[in-house]
């Protein structure tokens, strides 16, 4: 077996999700920017944290120079936020995750990551939340890397190499997630990925993009190791 970065999306793939990012977000844009923009109705699924800012303030009237003053302190705010909100929710692993990180993470040539869209803190928030270590996923692009999702895959194979001094690319990574943009920005790289409808996208509607595996959810933990490691091909 080559040697297999696999990462994976955290909300409504690793965790089921709720409202509380949305809470956290609203919080944030309002004390850093006075507005949170056109945010009630707005879509997350498959976006970027710094995607979602530029979209709603653009819409808001603010200027990128306005936008990009006032990230550290959003990107704080949201930490701090974070830190209070998610630990008072009941965050939830989906359904066959914690039986399948249990088992790769004793595959020596498996490395596990993220390509997510919640920013480094907030992510590593509602992991805990859920009860998952964070530490199993190193090798992670998160949502303040790029305003595309397209530019988390570059983000966290740059991170894996720094770590490591081994070169990820499309060839020898898989990449898990919920939604069209995890499929699009997989495709996008170069690398396989495996679509779940444990979020919330039929299986019908992901089918439509062509990920190169569509599963109910992670569940059936031998049919996903055999995806993940290579034993069926990607």
């Amino acid at each position: 077996m080559q040697r297999r970065l696999i990462l994976f999306d955290i909300d409504g793939t690793l965790i089921a999700s709720n409202i509380s990012g949305r809470r956290v977000m609203a919080y944030a844009l309002q004390e850093a920017y006075g507005t949170v923009g056109a945010l009630d109705g707005y879509s997350f699924a498959g976006k970027t944290d710094l995607g979602i800012v530029k979209h709603l303030l653009t819409g808001a009237g603010l200027d990128n120079e306005q936008i990009r003053t006032g990230l550290p302190r959003f990107y704080e705010l949201m930490s701090r936020k974070g830190k209070e909100v998610f630990a008072q929710e009941w965050l939830v692993p989906c359904p066959g995750v914690v039986s399948l990180l249990a088992t790769l993470r004793t595959i020596p040539k498996v490395a596990l990551g993220m390509q997510t869209g919640n920013i480094r803190p907030t992510a590593q928030q509602k992991l805990r939340a859920a009860g998952l270590e964070p530490s199993w996923f190193p090798f992670a692009g998160y949502g303040s890397d790029s305003s595309e999702r397209e530019g988390l895959l570059p983000a966290a194979w740059r991170r894996a190499k720094e770590l490591t001094g081994y070169a990820f690319t499309g060839h020898n990574t898989v990449v898990v997630g919920d939604t069209p943009g995890d499929v699009l920005s997989a495709q996008a790289n170069g690398a396989p990925v495996i679509a779940v409808a444990s979020g919330t996208y039929t299986l019908e509607r992901l089918a439509e993009y062509r990920p190169d595996y569509l599963l109910s959810d992670l569940s059936d933990t031998q049919v996903a190791l055999k995806i993940l490691t290579g034993a069926e091909s990607a």
